[in-house]
C-alpha cells in the first residue's frame, strides 16, 4: 500500500512534469508536441493509475479531480483533456461507477475535444468504444473504434505510443465476430514498418492471434510463420506458458498439412507445459488435438482414449460452459467415436458441435459489422448532400448579389443563363447523391420500414399475428466447403443465395438474413398476406428444385428446409442500428423444423400443415421430440395437390 507521504511526493513530481509541459505550450509549440512528450507523461500517469488502484475508489477519483483543477488553473485545456481521459479509463476499469455517470462524463470530454488535436480525439473515440463494448453495445462500440482509427492510423508508433494496442483492440473486435480477414488487416498494420516484436507490448500474444487468423482462413504457411515467430519470442523471454500455448497452435497447423511427426512433438510440448503451469483450458484443447493426430495415424482406440481424457478433464475443471473449448473438443470426439463404431455417440457430439457453431454464428452475426459499415457509408452520402446543398445556397447568394449590383443588362442575362446551367448540373449531382442514400437504405430495410424511418425518424417494433417462417440450410456444408478454394466457395454461395433472393421476392417473402450457410425468410410481413403459408411453401419447393438442378455442377450441395407458421415480432435492432430482424417462439420452432428435416425434404409443422393441406400433398412423419417444445407433429411436403 502506498503511504500518504509517497503519494504526495509522486504528485509533486507530476506537477513538475506538467509545468514543463505547460511551458512548452506557452512558447508556441504546435499541438503535436503534446504527444511527442506523450510517452513520458503517460507512463507516469499509468504508474499513478497503478498506485490509485490500490486505494479507495472515492479517494482515487478525488485525486484525479484535484489534478484536473490544478491543470484548469494553468489554463491548459489540452492537459485537462488528457487527465480526464485517464480518469475515465480508471473509472471504466473499476466496478464502482454507474453507467449514467460514465456516459455523462464521456459526453462532456468528447464534446470538449471537438476542436483539438487528432491524437486527443482518437483517445476520446477509443475510450467511448471501450465503454460501449463493456456494456455489450457492440454496434456503437465498433463505430467509435473505427472513428478512432481514422484519427490515429497515419501516426507512426513513436508519435502515438498506443497505436499497436489500439490496432489490436480493433482487430480483436472483428476477430470476435469471426471476420478474420478484416481482423488480419488491422493486426498486420503493427508490423508494416518491420518493428522488432520484442519492442511491441504483448508481442507474443499479438503474433499468436495473427497466426490464428491465418489458420482460420486456411492460409497455413502464413499461420506457421507467425506462430514460429511468436514461439521464438516466447523462448527468448522464457515465457513457458505462452511457449506451451503456441506449440499447440503450431502443432495444429502442421497437422492440417499432414506433417504428423512435427505436430506430435509440439502437442507433447504443449501438454507438458500446460500441466506444469496448470493451464487447464489449454490442457484440454491440447489433449484433444493430440487425439486428432492419433486418429489420423489410424490409432483409433488410442485416439478415443485421448479425447475421453480431455472430456473428463473439461468436466473436472468445470469448463463445460466454455463454448470455445467445446467447439474444439466435440468434433474431434465425434470423429473418434465414429472411427470406433460408436455412431450414436458420434452423432450426439457432432450435433452438439453444430449447435454450438450455429449459436456462435447467431451471437456474433456479421450483421453488426455490416450494419455499422453501411451506417458509416450512409453518413458519408448524407454529408455529401449537405455539402452540395450548402454550396447551392451560397451560389444563390452570389447570384442575388450580382443581380442587385448589375447595371448592364447583357451581363445580367449572361450570368443568369450560366447560373441556370450550373444549377441544373448541381441539382443532378444532388439528386444522384440522394438516390445513392435511398438505395443504400432500401438495401438494409424493407421499403415500408424505410419510409416509416424517414418520415418519423424512428420505427416501432410490430406484432404480426399470422406469418410463416422459412429456414434453409446446406447439409454437410463444412465437409463440402473444405474441398473448395475459398474464392470458389464464396462465389458458389453468392450464386445460390442470389437465386434464393429472386425466388422469395417472386412469392412475396421478406429476406431477414443469412447465418453462415443458413437462410432465413418470412412471409406475411411487413405487409400482411392471407396466403402466407402457401406462398412460403411454393417458394421452398422452387428453392429445392433449383438446388437439385444445380447438383449437376461440381459443388454437389444439398439442402433441407423447415417451415413453421405463427406470430412474430419484427422491427429494427437497436436505437441507432439499421438491422431489420424478427423474434418469437415461431422463429425457434421453424429452426427446429429445419434441424429435424432430411436431405432434399421440406419439413413443416402442424400449424403450417393445417394452412396448406388443401394445396399440397403432404405425408405425416409422426411426432418428434423438439427442444423446449416436447412432442411436435411434423409433415413432409411432397408436391402440389
Amino acid at each position: 500500500m502506498v503511504s500518504h507521504i509517497e503519494m504526495t511526493v509522486k504528485f509533486g513530481i507530476l506537477l513538475i512534469l506538467l509545468l514543463v509541459w505547460v511551458h512548452a505550450f506557452s512558447n508556441g509549440y504546435p499541438n503535436h508536441i503534446l504527444f511527442k512528450a506523450y510517452p513520458t507523461q503517460c507512463r507516469f500517469l499509468d504508474s499513478l493509475n497503478h498506485d490509485l488502484n490500490e486505494k479507495d475508489y472515492n479517494q482515487a477519483v478525488k485525486a484525479y479531480q484535484d489534478l484536473e483543477k490544478w491543470a484548469t488553473k494553468k489554463a491548459d485545456q489540452k492537459l485537462v483533456f488528457i487527465i480526464q481521459l485517464f480518469r475515465l479509463n480508471y473509472q471504466l476499469l473499476s466496478l464502482e461507477s454507474s453507467s449514467d455517470q460514465i456516459t455523462r462524463n464521456l459526453s462532456i470530454v468528447f464534446g470538449l475535444t471537438r476542436n483539438n488535436a487528432a491524437e486527443i480525439r482518437a483517445e476520446a473515440y477509443h475510450l467511448q468504444g471501450e465503454y460501449y463494448w463493456k456494456i455489450k453495445n457492440y454496434p456503437n462500440a465498433l463505430e467509435n473504434y473505427l472513428h478512432a482509427y481514422n484519427y490515429y492510423k497515419d501516426f507512426a508508433l513513436n508519435e502515438f505510443p498506443h497505436k499497436s494496442d489500439y490496432l489490436y483492440t480493433l482487430g480483436g473486435k472483428y476477430y470476435f465476430f469471426r471476420d478474420f480477414d478484416t481482423a488480419k488487416k488491422y493486426f498486420l498494420e503493427v508490423w508494416i514498418n518491420k518493428v522488432n516484436p520484442g519492442e511491441v507490448s504483448n508481442g507474443i500474444s499479438k503474433l499468436n492471434t495473427l497466426g490464428l487468423c491465418y489458420g482460420y482462413l486456411e492460409k497455413l504457411d502464413s499461420s506457421i510463420f507467425y506462430f514460429t515467430e511468436a514461439l521464438r519470442l516466447a523462448k527468448n523471454q522464457n515465457n513457458e506458458l505462452w511457449e506451451g500455448i503456441i506449440s499447440g497452435n503450431l502443432g495444429n497447423s502442421y497437422l492440417k498439412q499432414n506433417r504428423t511427426s512435427e505436430a506430435k512433438k509440439l502437442f507433447e510440448k504443449n501438454i507438458e507445459l500446460s500441466r506444469k503451469h496448470d493451464a487447464k483450458a489449454d490442457l484440454v484443447i491440447s489433449l484433444s488435438g493430440y487425439g486428432d493426430l492419433l486418429l489420423r495415424q489410424n490409432l483409433f482406440k488410442n485416439a478415443l482414449d485421448q479425447e475421453l481424457k480431455a472430456l473428463e478433464l473439461m468436466h473436472e475443471y468445470r469448463l463445460f460452459s466454455n463454448n470455445q473449448i467445446k467447439s474444439r473438443l466435440y468434433p474431434n470426439l465425434a470423429k473418434a467415436f465414429a472411427a470406433n463404431g460408436k455412431m450414436e455417440l458420434a452423432y450426439k457430439y457432432l450435433d452438439s458441435a453444430v449447435s454450438i457453431k450455429k449459436q456462435e454464428d447467431i451471437e456474433r452475426n456479421l450483421v453488426y459489422i455490416a450494419g455499422v459499415q453501411n451506417k458509416l457509408d450512409l453518413e458519408k452520402h448524407l454529408s455529401a448532400i449537405r455539402l452540395k446543398d450548402s454550396e447551392a445556397r451560397q451560389q444563390k447568394k452570389i447570384q442575388n448579389g450580382i443581380l442587385l449590383g448589375s447595371v448592364v443588362l447583357f451581363l445580367l442575362l449572361l450570368f443568369i443563363f450560366k447560373n441556370l446551367k450550373e444549377q441544373r448540373k448541381l441539382n443532378t449531382i444532388i439528386s444522384s447523391e440522394k438516390q445513392k442514400s435511398e438505395n443504400l437504405l432500401l438495401n438494409i430495410l424493407p421499403y415500408e420500414i424505410a419510409e416509416e424511418l424517414k418520415e418519423n425518424g424512428q420505427s416501432e417494433a410490430k406484432l404480426f399475428e399470422s406469418t410463416t417462417v422459412v429456414f434453409t440450410d446446406f447439409v454437410n456444408f463444412t465437409k463440402t466447403s473444405e474441398q473448395l478454394d475459398p474464392k470458389v466457395l464464396v462465389s458458389v454461395l453468392h450464386r445460390y443465395f442470389t437465386e434464393f433472393d429472386r425466388i422469395i421476392e417472386k412469392y412475396g417473402l421478406e429476406k431477414i438474413k443469412t447465418i453462415g450457410d443458413a437462410y432465413l425468410a418470412v412471409c406475411g410481413l411487413p405487409i400482411e398476406d392471407a396466403n402466407h403459408a402457401i406462398n412460403a411453401v411454393k417458394a421452398s419447393i422452387e428453392i429445392m428444385d433449383y438446388v437439385k438442378n444445380e447438383n449437376n455442377n461440381a459443388e454437389h450441395f444439398q439442402v433441407r428446409i423447415g417451415i413453421h407458421s405463427g406470430p412474430v415480432v419484427a422491427g429494427i435492432v437497436g436505437s441507432k442500428k439499421f438491422a431489420y430482424d424478427i423474434w418469437s417462439d415461431t422463429v425457434n420452432v421453424a429452426a427446429r423444423m429445419e434441424q429435424t428435416s432430411l436431405v432434399g425434404k421440406i419439413n413443416i409443422s402442424e400449424s403450417t400443415f393445417e394452412l396448406v393441406k388443401d394445396a399440397f400433398k403432404c405425408t405425416t412423419r409422426g411426432e418428434f421430440e423438439v427442444k423446449n417444445k416436447g412432442k411436435v407433429k411434423m409433415y413432409f411436403v411432397e408436391e402440389k395437390s
